[in-house]
């Protein structure tokens, strides 16, 4: 949201959301095919891609990847904000999409990927161009892929570490989280 409205020292900007889960229904649709000509307008909004055909029917993981090419290719001035990316990538990414992710850096573009899975967000062709990893309560031990962070294992530990720890604390003492 600050992100779009501005602060004292930035100017508001847009948001482009690939949705492939429907969890951003707040926010009007557009179609990738128009990506373009969001980027040029001067309206500062959130829209979201979906994916679904034109007939209503659900795309293809295949179809989605397209969209999402899309809009890296399309999208300027603006957060990219991937959701679930794990569902497009699966377990290895093209050294192709990661090109096109590092191209629409240089887009004036920012791009946050969300994964589901810690161990998705260890691709270390990934993590050579990521600025920042924010972690959430995942059920995958950290452990398990303290070879994919590297140098980064030590602080995505403790990350982790304070996540499931005040996860816990939350849902023993009945907070909300």
């Amino acid at each position: 949201n600050v992100y779009v409205k501005g602060g004292k020292s930035t100017k508001p900007r847009k948001v482009l959301i690939l949705d492939p889960n429907g969890e951003y229904r707040q926010y009007k649709t557009i179609s990738p095919e128009h990506v373009i000509i969001f980027s040029a307008h001067p309206k500062v909004e959130v829209r979201r891609v979906i994916p679904f055909r034109p007939n209503g029917q659900v795309k293809e993981p295949s179809e989605i990847y397209e969209d999402l090419a899309i809009m890296l290719r399309d999208f300027r001035g603006g957060l990219l904000v991937i959701e679930d990316t794990s569902l497009l990538i699966g377990d290895s990414i093209k050294l192709e999409t990661v090109g096109k992710f590092w191209t629409t850096r240089h887009r004036n573009a920012d791009i946050i990927l969300h994964f589901q899975y810690l161990g998705k967000a260890g691709n270390p062709k990934l993590l050579s161009s990521t600025s920042y990893i924010r972690i959430h309560k995942t059920i995958d031990d950290v452990d398990r892929h303290e070879n994919k962070f590297e140098d980064r294992y030590e602080i995505v530990k403790l990350a982790y570490n304070i996540v499931n720890q005040d996860y816990e604390k939350a849902t023993t003492e009945g907070q909300p989280i």
